[in-house]
């Protein structure tokens, strides 16, 4: 059997906000990625080309991470959303 190399070429990692959350508003007001929202499927798409990763969030508060080669590159796109949005909802309190 012949030696294979294998790379890793995207990963998927699961995370949560720990609540629900209103998808439509927050689709309005973050800016540091490309952002998708679909009412039909209750999901919000976040794209972060610098780091080839992208967020998938539901209503729920459950997200997907999914694109990245590296685990650094899924840290780095999820501590940036996490920052955003705990400014955000500061502001909304």
């Amino acid at each position: 059997m012949n030696e294979v190399d294998f790379t890793i070429n995207n990963i998927v990692a699961k995370a949560s906000i720990g609540r629900e959350i209103e998808l439509n508003a927050l689709a309005e007001d973050l800016e540091k990625g490309e952002i998708d929202y679909s009412a039909l499927s209750q999901r919000l798409t976040y794209r972060f080309p610098k780091n080839n990763c992208t967020i998938v969030l539901f209503r729920t508060g459950q997200a997907m991470l999914m694109g990245s080669s590296t685990i650094d590159a899924v840290d780095t796109t999820w501590k940036t959303f996490e920052d955003e949005l705990q400014v955000l909802l500061q502001t909304e309190e």
